[in-house]
């Protein structure tokens, strides 16, 4: 009991609140190019705003990149413009085209959101967890950490999506303007969640890119608007080919329906970690290897957190609880979800945090096998 208490003294310490995300509604009858302007047009955006600060957060991602880097990305983005067709389907391709005549910002900045945002970054980063009660189907939960959260909290977006009149499935968006998902969750079928997964360059996902391989968070929206139940997602997820190394996070609708999958590109699922009763009943991922030293200290964290819970005590508010700790919620932390694909329960956060917050020494462990995050 008292360490819950000095758990909850310190997340109180060092969380201001947490504010539903706004939800817009697309709706996937609609041609391509009119989805967009369709769920924006009613919403509080401010174009000015927008452009101002995209252009800030695009020049920020690009100055950490390698400057020769930086200019085989430029070359790459010129080429998509010319000839979108070789990183985009046509369908996606005409979701941008609404987005720009739309939003009014240069092509060229909307393809580098939608291509930059996790492929060439390495300040992504996500803690994601998926749980399951004694008697309760999974829960999936995901932190989103990112640099710069100023602009993704202004502009990360919940999207209901729409087909036959039916909302079907939800995805979140890390800003307006890109069309893919880091989260997702196709109602009575399964969640995703995608974190981070560092191996190789930068360059190899150049590489990729020009393969004709997909970006992992644009595969998370197709398997959500396309696959219907959780072993047809995870089939998906393990072996289509991608551009970048990534983990996909998946909970179903039944009991052990839950999965840490670990990818590398183009490669099928380098390893699979599933839900198994009560003897693996909850996995966390953030965004190392587990069977690779340091550990994440927020991985440590979770695992103690909820081996002194017990199964028999999970539950979603639990889970909350868990995902609003340090160091799972950390300066860098933006975003909270939370799913039950069976009950068709979906809560999605932004966090806001004092400009304090800082290293709590007490909360870690003296072994130092730990990431930064």
């Amino acid at each position: 009991m008292l360490l819950f208490l000095i758990l909850f003294t310190f997340h109180s310490a060092r969380t201001n609140f947490i504010k539903p995300t706004d939800v817009l509604i697309l709706n996937l009858d609609d041609p391509p190019r009119e989805r967009w302007p369709n769920a924006l047009k009613n919403s509080s955006l401010s174009l000015e705003e927008y452009d101002k600060d995209s252009q800030i957060i695009l020049n920020t991602l690009f100055s950490s990149i390698p400057t020769t880097l930086q200019q085989n990305i430029s070359k790459f983005l010129d080429k998509v413009v010319d000839q979108p067709s070789i990183a985009f389907s046509n369908e996606l391709i005409g979701e941008i085209d609404g987005l720009h005549s739309f939003l009014k910002i240069p092509i060229k900045n909307l393809y580098s959101l939608n291509l930059v945002y996790m492929t060439f970054t390495q300040t992504f980063g996500c803690t994601s967890i998926v749980a399951q009660g004694v008697n309760s189907t999974p829960f999936l939960a995901h932190n989103v950490d990112f640099d710069e959260t100023w602009f993704w909290r202004k502009y990360s977006r919940t999207v209901n999506l729409v087909r036959n009149e039916q909302h079907f499935a939800t995805i979140e968006v890390p800003t307006i303007g890109t069309i893919s998902a880091a989260q997702g969750v196709r109602y009575g079928g399964f969640a995703i969640a995608l974190n981070q997964r560092v191996e190789g360059t930068w360059e190899d996902n150049l590489k990729e890119l020009n393969s004709g391989a997909r970006l992992p968070q644009f595969l998370l929206r197709n398997v959500i608007e396309s696959n219907a139940t959780y072993h047809e997602a995870l089939e998906s997820l393990q072996n289509i080919d991608i551009v970048a190394p990534c983990y996909y996070i998946t909970s179903g609708i039944a009991q052990n329906q839950g999965a840490v999958i670990s990818r590398s590109r183009i490669q099928t699922a380098k390893s699979i970690l599933k839900l198994n009763g009560s003897s693996t009943w909850f996995l966390a991922q953030c965004n190392s290897d587990y069977w690779k030293k340091p550990i994440s200290k927020r991985v440590i964290f979770a695992d103690r957190y909820l081996e002194k819970l017990k199964q028999v005590n999970l539950d979603i508010n639990s889970l909350q609880r868990l995902m609003l700790l340090y160091p799972i919620n950390n300066q860098l932390t933006f975003q909270l979800n939370l799913v039950n694909a069976a009950s068709k329960t979906q809560l999605a956060y932004q966090v806001y945090h004092n400009s304090t917050m800082s290293i709590c020494p007490h909360m870690i462990s003296s072994d130092r096998n730990y990431e930064r995050f």
